[in-house]
């Protein structure tokens, strides 16, 4: 669990972001766990440690990254759906303060093959209880342009040939 825990961690710091870091050391604990109780079971029907130990630190990895992408799913609290264009059916978990979405291979959001995007060309902020699009691009916005608002869960962002579908927890 603790070795798995540290990919957990690593996790979070690659995005620099602490909500992922937290939901990656929980995923990875548990993902930990369940690989290793299987270590022993597997030492016992091969009689030798070098076989569990390859089996078992696959199984460790294994279990870690589908708990991570367990955990995170569950406690999601805004994302993006990509509903249309190269990445459709891919969805992006807004963590960050700021999220940015452009044609440059540096943006958290990475758009491809659509000359019209600029490089950086808009950002999702989220402040407090509420998420913000800034566009410096064509953006629409439930089939209206937009260059600063508020989202609502269900709006369908436009850029491009790429249409996200923005949703939200309910808070209660």
């Amino acid at each position: 669990m603790v070795f798995a825990s540290a990919t957990g961690i690593v996790y979070g710091l690659v995005d620099r972001s602490l909500q992922k870091g937290r939901y990656g050391v929980l995923g990875a604990a548990i993902g930990g766990g369940i690989g290793g109780l299987l270590f022993d079971p597997i030492s016992m029907l091969t009689l030798r440690g070098g076989p569990s130990r390859a089996v078992g630190f696959g199984l460790i990895g294994l279990a870690a990254g589908v708990a991570i992408g367990i955990v995170e799913s569950a406690l999601k609290d805004r994302w993006l759906y990509v509903a249309s264009g190269p990445l459709a059916g891919k969805q992006f978990i807004l963590y960050k303060p700021a999220t940015v979405i452009g044609s440059s291979q540096q943006c958290d959001i990475y758009l491809f093959k659509d000359p019209s995007i600029l490089q950086q060309h808009a950002r999702i902020e989220l402040r407090g209880a509420q998420t913000f699009l800034q566009a410096q691009g064509q953006v629409f916005v439930s089939g209206q342009p937009a260059r600063s608002r508020a989202l609502q869960s269900g709006d369908l962002i436009q850029i491009g040939r790429y249409a996200f579908h923005f949703r939200e927890r309910h808070r209660k």
